[in-house]
């Protein structure tokens, strides 16, 4: 059998049988795949009166592998000059595999150069996919798939702006399936519902009790929060954030006098998303509490911002604080600085208060329940979100899923912070791979261009040769001095991943966790680093596979990423003594830079707050150490000692004023995979 057979199907069939004509005007993407309603859609709705059905309901095509199931030719158009294909791929396989499956077919299959392509998993066609997949002529060197994730649960009204008319010719047909119509709409989207929100939302600011509520900075308290959202939204994806936080009639049985559209209560902010935030996501399922509020002087939750908070005097919530607890059960523990509350930077009664998670409603943040729903006027940013498929894989040049992406999002948080980096390319990468293997003697061939081609052509080397790539990977140290939304760093990672599945395929096990030990990004700007962390955080859990019968859902919790990242000034060093910068080499300051190297390695894996404390302290204290030591033996003055000891990785909103990668990073000798950046004057 080379169908999948549904009761729409069936009923389609029969209709057709008796000479019923059925018009799919109103195609509805957000159903399940069934081959002659989708038929109907292209007959009626989409392709060019040209298209020709391949016999009744489809050709069989002779094409199998590990990943293919069956191939049907449903078409082709002979105006636009491409065939129509289904394709029912294992439900396990990735969308590299799946990929690679379709340029395989066009070129055993087709004489042409341009297919449409129905991705279907076996077993599954609740979500499936409709692909243009472009070779020869119409690629730049290969071949590339751009692609609707389609499909229930799929979010459809962006896909049915683009797909719901008829295509005239070949360059109408590019235009509906680019992703830069798609990233365009939503960037203006985000940037209104942002220029509304800093209108209404405010947070506190100050330390202790000399705390106001204001609008000020709100530009990028709000980044901030949209960029801890945008996390929320991704993961949601992976089944690990449950429908109800987003469903108004929950809200309104969970929260006390909730109204979605008010905009003087943030009821549902300081109820639902700030304890989702700073309780949940960053503290473990069996460790999830309500602050003790029993004692109104030296309460032993003072300041201790992972737990969950109500608010004084009337309760936030119309259900009990047990119950409350028991629902927030099914969301994993995910660790990540990107969920730790900025309120206790200080500690104690001076503590400082930036994002607000307080018990007291005149030091909470203020965020108002239209910011979320809308006002009738308004989009709220969880309609808004609705209207789009996000998708947590990032794209490569050679796969592109039409669909709000970590790269569009980086893209997006750019625009409305004001920043501005120019595209992003990898290269270095091949040049450094390239002066590594000069050193065994080998002449530059076709293999290296091809161990970074988007096939599964074998690469090329000899052992030798290979165990060399392999130790160049393990030992690289990347930076971007200028990275943005992180795009050349997640480009480079990407290329790394790919390149160590052809070079070394039984061993891919957790590869982008030992990876980002190799990787630094430092900016000027917070959000910038901010947006950065977030990438590669959705990275990390992408390459994760939720399981509720296994403990935390599953789910390792992700690193922490502050030691990778800094927020600095790259065009101002610091001054060193040139007479005396053979003494970095001493061994006292070169075992304490080991031992920083390791207190940073377990930070990195640390998830636990008492964990993550005591590193931060160690670290702290070793820092000390060693510019005690480059001040005695005079590398430095002590003006630039007391520079260096104030600055602190962990406290991203203070960018530092100098740049020393010895100092930030413990890279001594340079860095080998470097972007050069392009500063407007």
């Amino acid at each position: 059998m080379d169908t999948l057979k549904d009761p729409m199907e069936m009923f389609l069939s029969t209709s057709l049988c008796c000479g019923i004509m059925v018009f799919m005007d109103s195609f509805d993407f957000g159903q399940a795949y069934a081959r002659s309603a989708f038929l109907q859609f292209l007959t009626g709705t989409f392709l060019p009166d040209d298209f020709r059905r391949a016999g009744g309901n489809g050709e069989a095509i002779a094409f199998s592998s590990k990943y293919t199931r069956r191939v049907t030719r449903l078409g082709t158009s002979p105006s636009l000059g491409l065939d129509i294909f289904e394709l029912i791929h294992a439900g396990g396989a990735s969308r590299s595999s799946t990929a690679k499956e379709a340029f395989r077919l066009l070129l055993r299959h087709s004489d042409k150069s341009l297919a449409l392509i129905i991705f279907a998993p076996e077993g599954r066609p609740a979500a499936y996919c409709f692909s243009l997949v472009r070779t020869g002529k119409f690629c730049r060197g290969e071949p590339c798939r751009y692609s609707f994730p389609l499909g229930e649960t799929r979010e459809a009204r962006a896909t049915e702006k683009a797909l719901a008319t008829k295509v005239s010719n070949v360059e109408d047909l590019f235009s509906r399936f680019a992703i830069d119509a798609v990233g365009r709409d939503f960037c203006q989207n985000i940037a209104e519902w942002h220029k509304w929100a800093v209108t209404l939302a405010r947070f506190p600011e100050g330390r202790g009790y000399n705390v106001i509520l204001t609008q000020n900075d709100n530009k990028q308290r709000l980044i901030r929060l949209i960029t801890r959202l945008i996390f929320v939204w991704f993961i949601r994806q992976k089944g690990l954030i449950p429908s109800w936080i987003f469903d108004k009639q929950e809200m309104e049985r969970i929260l006390n006098h909730f109204d979605a559209a008010s905009k003087t209560s943030g009821v549902y902010y300081n109820g639902i998303i700030q304890n989702l935030f700073f309780a949940t996501l960053n503290k473990y399922i069996a460790e999830r509490a309500f602050t003790d509020d029993s004692k109104s002087r030296q309460n032993p939750h003072y300041g201790i911002k992972t737990l969950y908070r109500d608010q004084k005097g009337e309760s936030l919530f119309a259900i009990s604080h047990s119950a409350f607890i028991e629902l927030f059960k099914t969301i994993p523990f995910v660790n990540s600085g990107l969920f730790e509350c900025l309120d206790n930077m200080a500690g104690g009664i001076s503590q400082r208060y930036i994002d607000g998670f307080s018990r007291e409603k005149d030091r909470a943040a203020f965020v108002p329940n239209a910011l979320f729903w809308g006002d009738g006027a308004c989009d709220g940013v969880i309609p808004l979100f609705s209207r789009y498929y996000f998708t947590l894989e990032e794209n490569t040049s050679q796969d592109i899923d039409i669909a709000v992406t970590p790269e569009i999002m980086g893209n997006v948080l750019e625009n409305i912070s004001g920043a501005s980096y120019p595209s992003h390319e990898s290269e270095s990468l091949k040049t450094y791979l390239w002066q590594k293997l000069k050193n065994t003697g080998a002449e530059y061939s076709e293999s290296l261009d091809t161990l970074f081609l988007y096939t599964d052509a074998p690469h090329g080397f000899n052992k030798k040769q290979t165990a060399v790539l392999l130790n160049a990977i393990d030992t690289c140290k990347i930076i971007d001095p200028a990275c943005g939304s992180g795009a050349f760093l997640m480009d480079v990672l990407n290329k790394l991943i790919f390149i160590l599945d052809k070079l070394d395929p039984d061993n891919k096990e957790r590869r982008e966790w030992y990876l980002i030990e190799r990787i630094y990004g430092i900016d000027i700007q917070p959000i910038a680093i901010e947006i950065s962390k977030l990438r590669f955080l959705i990275l990390f859990i992408a390459s994760q596979s939720p399981d509720k019968t296994r403990d935390n859902f599953g789910i390792c919790p992700l690193p922490n990423l502050e030691t990778q990242f800094a927020v600095v000034n790259t065009r101002v060093g610091i001054p060193k003594n040139s007479d005396k910068l053979f003494m970095l080499n001493a061994p006292l300051i070169k075992i304490k830079q080991r031992e920083l190297l390791e207190i940073r390695h377990q930070y990195l894996n640390a998830t636990s707050a008492k964990e993550k404390t005591l590193s931060r302290h160690s670290d702290r204290r070793i820092r000390a150490d060693i510019s005690a030591l480059m001040q005695e033996y005079r590398v430095i003055s002590p003006a630039v000692a007391k520079k260096l000891r104030e600055w602190d990785p962990y406290k991203q909103n203070m960018p530092a004023s100098f740049f020393d990668p010895c100092w930030m990073f413990c890279v001594r000798d340079g860095f080998d995979i470097t972007r050069v950046p392009q500063y407007a004057e």
